[in-house]
């Protein structure tokens, strides 16, 4: 524990938050206290859902794999049973 302590206090952030896959990504980052440096350690290679935008404070950082980014449209509301 020691030398993950002193490897996030050379990198800048002051906590470390492992964040296991298929998480809400952007809800984890987004609710985080914003007084605290945190690096957001990523599992992978997996999936993490984004759907709000992701607002890093100053400290913070995101670690991890390298991903790729998969933009899907917005879901229709519309009942796919009801007339048109």
């Amino acid at each position: 524990m020691i030398l993950v302590s002193s490897a996030v206090f050379w990198m800048g952030a002051d906590r470390v938050v492992i964040v296991p896959c298929g998480q809400d990504l952007d809800a984890i980052i987004n609710a985080d206290d914003p007084m605290i440096g945190t690096r957001f350690q990523l599992e992978g290679p997996c999936t993490y859902t984004v759907d709000t935008m992701v607002e890093l404070n100053e400290g913070d950082e995101i670690a991890g794999p390298q991903g790729t980014f998969i933009e899907r449209p917005p879901r229709s509301t519309r009942n796919p049973q009801s007339p048109s």
